[in-house]
C-alpha cells in the first residue's frame, strides 16, 4: 500500500516538472523571437540613421541569424518587412497587433 503511494507521489511530482520544463521551453521561444525582432528594428533604425539606406536594400543586407531569431526560415532575404513579422508565430496579443501595424 505505500508502496503505491510512493509511485503515486512520484508520478505527481515527475508530472509538475514536464509541465514547468515544458511552459519554460515555450517561453524561451517567445523570447527569442522578440529578441530577433527587436535587434531587426534596432539593425533597421542603425542603416536608415546612418546610411539613409532603403529598406529593400536593409532588407538584403540585414543578417540571416536576424531573420532567424525572427522566425523566417527561408532561404531568400524577405521582400517586405511584414513577411518577416509573419514568421514570428510564437508572438501574441498587442505584441502582435502592433507588428502588423508598423509592417503596413
Amino acid at each position: 500500500m505505500s508502496f503505491l503511494k510512493i509511485l503515486g507521489a512520484l508520478l505527481v511530482a515527475c508530472s509538475g516538472i514536464f509541465v514547468a520544463r515544458s511552459l519554460n521551453s515555450a517561453q524561451r521561444g517567445k523570447l527569442r523571437q522578440l529578441n530577433g525582432v527587436i535587434a531587426f528594428l534596432r539593425f533597421m533604425e542603425t542603416n536608415i540613421d546612418a546610411y539613409s539606406m532603403p529598406l529593400p536594400e536593409i532588407l538584403k543586407r540585414c543578417p540571416r541569424e536576424i531573420y532567424a531569431d525572427c522566425g523566417y526560415s527561408e532561404d531568400n532575404p524577405p521582400s517586405v518587412v511584414k513577411d518577416i513579422f509573419d514568421a514570428c508565430m510564437l508572438l501574441d496579443g498587442e505584441l502582435r497587433r502592433l507588428l502588423d501595424e508598423f509592417s503596413c
